[in-house]
């Protein structure tokens, strides 16, 4: 899912540069539903796997916020990074992008239920911000800088351990100590409604990216052999289809 999404984000971006405006906040808002959708089920699916050795479940709203939040801000980072020109836009969309992601990771943290205390360690936390910034950042710059065989694989691959990082520094600053006094899940969403809304959304996220990829290639097919006809039509007599004075000249 976080291959997936981290290159399918500058896949799209690839569409924008020669795109019209409002071409442009298509691919920006499809962009950022892949950052934002990707990260948050890669989230949520390495969710799943963990095992704090209580009955866990999830709180729907505080999970359906994390996954609003982290598109919204990638939406804002994805457009600062192409409106403002040069570093300034790649630090300043980078950041921005590390600070989506962590939020989103911290709210789905906040969405998690058990009968235990949440302790943090806000070393780790900061450092979790630190390391998702970073690497977003240096995605930006390698999408706009490395070579052009090599820039989707190098920024998705940047954006992939910006996630991941997070994730994991993230979880490593978080210890759940048990207490009894706190509620436990008694109507928080299970791993299973938990897994089912997971697969939805990236099978969605991912069916947009195909749908609106292929449409806006056929489009731009389209747009090519009209005008290499009427490129030929201007050069050619018609009746004929001799070359006419205009080739000539």
């Amino acid at each position: 899912i976080c291959a997936g999404a981290s290159g399918g984000v500058f896949f799209v971006l690839n569409g924008v540069a020669h795109s019209s405006d409002k071409a442009r906040r298509h691919w920006l808002t499809l962009a950022a539903l892949l950052a934002g959708g990707g990260t948050w089920a890669t989230h949520f699916v390495a969710m799943l796997g963990y095992d704090p050795g209580l009955p866990v479940g999830y709180d729907l709203g505080l999970t359906l916020l994390s996954a609003g939040a982290c598109v919204a801000g990638a939406w804002g980072a994805l457009t600062l990074y192409d409106r403002v020109p040069g570093a300034r836009g790649q630090i300043g969309g980078g950041a921005l992008l590390g600070l989506a992601i962590i939020v989103m990771h911290y709210i789905g943290m906040a969405s998690v239920q058990a009968s235990a205390r949440q302790v943090w360690a806000l070393d780790l936390v900061v450092a979790s911000w630190l390391l998702s910034a970073a690497f977003s950042i240096l995605a930006l710059w390698a999408f706009t800088h490395a070579p052009a065989r090599l820039r989707l694989c190098i920024a998705a691959a940047c954006l992939a351990v910006a996630i991941v990082s997070l994730h994991f520094t993230g979880m490593g600053a978080l210890t759940l100590v048990f207490d009894p006094r706190v509620a436990g899940p008694a109507h928080a969403l299970d791993t299973q409604t938990l897994a089912v809304t997971v697969a939805l959304v990236t099978a969605a996220a991912l069916l947009a990216a195909m749908v609106m990829a292929l449409a806006d290639r056929r489009v731009a097919a389209t747009e090519l052999a009209a005008a290499k006809q009427a490129a030929a039509m201007a050069l050619h007599d018609a009746l004929t289809g001799l070359y006419n004075r205009r080739h000539l000249h």
